[in-house]
């Protein structure tokens, strides 16, 4: 029986918590005990959707709150809020409201740190500066898939207030790609006139993207205004523009192909166009008189006085 009430005891000590707390884990610590006081050492308090292990800092009912309470971070360096338990969706953005507990604290620097390793390590996500005298919104992107703990750890400064708790869960960033235009799409520039430039507007969006995409044209007539389209504006959500245009000068059809690249991405779209009646070929030299050659002589011969002398023209 010693025996095993001893494996029991060992079994216990190394559980570890794993809860699903859904798409958002939302902490105001309205369900917690209002101590009024700071925690020197570590304390395990019960908030609205687990459980808090406060150091240096704690519940308040009497101070700044969106609530009816929130937690006041100590003048110490070392205050801290910690998850113990983990959050089986992982973590994506972590936020939560802050403002300093008066005007005259030194600004609370605040990491926001995560742990997949049910506490044994910590890593820091980011961090955020305290200033305002009123609740302020901090975000601290996280992205960590599977079981994940979350700690708010402050370095520096003085007392600032915490409420508002917001941990949603990871979600994998989308593969990149150029979404638009369709591979293998066309683009028709229609019938025009000889001679007549003609632009058509594409419209370049994409997602993921961390490089400039670039752009290139082939087929007699048809050109594009520039060769690069930067990641930023292909994955906005208007996207970037490029203008290809068409210019031809005889009459009958034309193809072509734009090309967009980005890395192994590789986009096609065809060009098309048509060209109506025969259309006039811009010379490509300048006219010249072939006859007489230049610098040739015509010879009159031996005249008579008085006489008029006729000499037939070259051939």
């Amino acid at each position: 029986m010693k025996k095993l009430l001893q494996l029991f005891i060992a079994a216990v000590s190394t559980f570890t918590v794993t809860a699903s707390y859904g798409a958002t884990l939302n902490e105001g610590f309205e369900a917690s005990t209002a101590n009024g006081s700071y925690y020197t050492t570590a304390t395990t308090v019960t908030g609205d959707a687990c459980k808090w292990s406060l150091l240096e800092s704690g519940v308040f009912s009497n101070e700044a709150r969106t609530g009816t309470k929130s937690v006041r971070l100590s003048k110490q360096a070392t205050s801290s809020l910690t998850m113990t338990s983990n959050k089986s969706g992982g973590a994506g953005t972590v936020s939560f409201y802050g403002r300093k507990w008066s005007s005259t604290e030194a600004n609370a620097v605040i990491e926001v740190q995560y742990s997949t390793n049910s506490g044994s390590t910590w890593t820091t996500a980011g961090k955020t500066t305290v200033s305002a005298t009123t609740f302020t919104k901090y975000n601290v992107t996280v992205n960590k898939a599977g079981n994940v703990r979350i700690r708010l750890a402050q370095t520096s400064g003085q007392r600032a207030i915490i409420d508002d708790i917001a941990i949603t869960d990871y979600s994998a960033p989308s593969a990149a790609a150029i979404t638009s235009p369709a591979n293998n799409s066309t683009v028709d520039f229609g019938t025009n006139a000889a001679n007549t430039t003609k632009t058509m507007p594409v419209v370049v969006k994409g997602s993921g993207l961390t490089s400039a995409t670039t752009i290139a044209v082939t087929g007699k007539g048809f050109g594009v205004n520039t060769t690069t389209l930067s990641a930023s504006k292909v994955n906005s959500a208007t996207g970037g523009t490029a203008q290809v245009n068409f210019k031809g000068a005889t009459g009958g059809t034309y193809s072509g192909t734009l090309t967009l690249t980005n890395g192994s991405i590789k986009v096609t779209v065809k060009l098309t166009a048509t060209v109506s009646g025969s259309g006039t070929s811009t010379p490509t030299t300048s006219p010249v008189i072939k006859t007489p050659a230049s610098g040739s002589t015509v010879d009159f011969g031996t005249a008579t006085p008085g006489a008029q002398t006729l000499r037939r023209p070259p051939r």
